[in-house]
Formats: C-alpha cells, structure tokens, sequence
C-alpha cells in the first residue's frame, strides 16, 4: 500500500473525497501532505514494531561527559531507541542506564556501557513495508489528525481517535505476538497503551 492509499483511508474515514496525487492543487492533498510524516513517526514511536525494528552498533565520539564514560552518535533514523547492549551482555544491566541528550552536533546517547550496540525503532518511510494493521491504525490517527481541518467537526476526530485506540491495540498485540522472547506481551501492550496517542 502506497501513501496515497493510505491517505485515502484515512480521508475516507471522515467522508472526504479521494485524492489522486499527493501534490494536486485541493484542500484534502495539502492537508493530508502536512499530516502524514508527522502521524507517521508518532505511530512507529509509539510501539517497537517489528517492521521498523533496527539493530546497529554506536558510532563513539571523541567527547566527554561527567557522568558518563562514552558518548555515542544518536542514529539519525532513530525514532525510540529501545535497548542497549554490548558485545559481553546482551540488555541493559540494572546498575547502568543511558541517557539521550541534544548537543551541538544533534542528539547523543550516553552510557557506561563500552563498544555499545542498540536496537531501536526507525523512521521507515517506504509504506510498502508497512504491516497491513499498522497501516490500519495510522490511517484512523491520520483521519484523527485531519478530521477538523477538512470536516469542521470535532465530533469525527474524536471518534476517530478511539477507532485509532482500538486498532493500534489489536494492531500491537499481533505484533508482539510473532516475537518469542522472556518478557510478556501484555506488559509491552500495558505500556505502549499509556505512551502518548
């Protein structure tokens, strides 16, 4: 599915005609381009998908910090790094943590943990790989996002928040679902359902 179907969805959810372009001269096609990076990023934020899920190890820094030993580069398709490890443990051990802060230079990652790797969500913008029940969440939070600028009616953005609430919930259960690992999926989805929509 390409970003103009999705827009589609999306636009038909609150009863507003089809676009053809991304870049045609209407109301509905700027509205749709002015929304749809911005909802998609906070939909991959929002939960690790599996689709969007990245592993690579940290590009050190020549700088220092006072509580920290390393610096690291922030991966710059990172949306939400997820976990850290390195080549002698694999997750975070509980007497160390990192932290992610902006500089000069864009934003860094510091840690304790030497030669660190992490896994982490990015900002995959080719919607051909996008899973079919992400794209049915992000097109009800992309109608949300849309529904009063084209509509007037606030009464369609609420309803389609909710919509949106209910699909990313089946949408991230399936997902959890198709991992094998120790921690339970109803933890991740009690989480992911109290991060911000």
């Amino acid at each position: 599915m390409n970003n103009i179907e999705i827009c589609n969805l999306a636009l038909g959810r609150i009863g507003v005609e089809e676009i053809s372009r991304m870049d045609e001269a209407s109301q509905p096609a700027r509205i749709c381009t002015r929304y749809f990076d911005f909802t998609r990023q906070n939909v991959l934020r929002r939960f690790p998908w599996t689709f969007a899920t990245k592993r690579v190890q940290l590009a050190l820094l020549n700088e220092t910090a006072p509580d920290y030993k390393y610096v690291y580069q922030y991966p710059s398709d990172a949306l939400a790094v997820r976990l850290m490890y390195n080549d002698s443990f694999v997750g975070l051990p509980k007497e160390n943590y990192f932290r992610i802060m902006s500089s000069t230079g864009g934003r860094k990652i510091y840690s304790n943990i030497p030669n660190a790797h992490i896994e982490y969500t990015a900002d995959i913008k080719d919607s051909e790989v996008f899973d079919s029940q992400f794209v049915e969440a992000f097109s009800w939070k992309l109608a949300a996002e849309m529904a009063f600028a084209l509509t007037g009616n606030m009464n369609l953005a609420t309803n389609a928040i909710q919509a949106y609430n209910a699909y990313f919930t089946e949408a991230a259960g399936e997902d959890a679902a198709e991992e094998n690992q120790e921690e339970a999926v109803q933890d991740r989805l009690v989480n992911a359902r109290w991060e911000g929509c």
